[in-house]
């Protein structure tokens, strides 16, 4: 089975929420099926990404210092791209806080 499984999409292209949320559980039937609304994702790319030590480091450290909570973490799918899910209210707030720690 799964430890854990995410997958992220726009309400729009749900029609009906209840039907997918009642076939996700009818078919892998988890023990926790969490559905969270109004996620902004914030995605942190490079091909330097796996080589520099201490990048989700500090993209974690400076939300947390502006007092944003992640909600969601994907490094999986591809060694390049590091995903986070913020509160879609404090997603441009997380976008200028990540911007401005690696500006400097």
């Amino acid at each position: 089975g799964f430890d854990s499984l995410s997958f992220l999409a726009q309400e729009s292209q749900f029609g009906d929420i209840e039907s997918v949320i009642k076939e996700v559980q009818n078919k892998l039937n988890p023990e926790l099926l969490e559905l969270r609304s109004s996620l902004g994702l914030i995605g942190i790319v490079g091909v330097g990404l796996p080589d520099h030590v201490g990048v989700a480091a500090s993209v974690f450290s400076v939300l947390s210092s502006n007092n944003i909570n992640v909600r969601f973490i994907n490094y999986g799918g591809s060694d390049i791209t590091l995903l986070i899910g913020v509160d879609s209210n404090l997603f441009l707030d997380a976008l200028r806080a990540i911007h401005n720690k690696f500006e400097e």
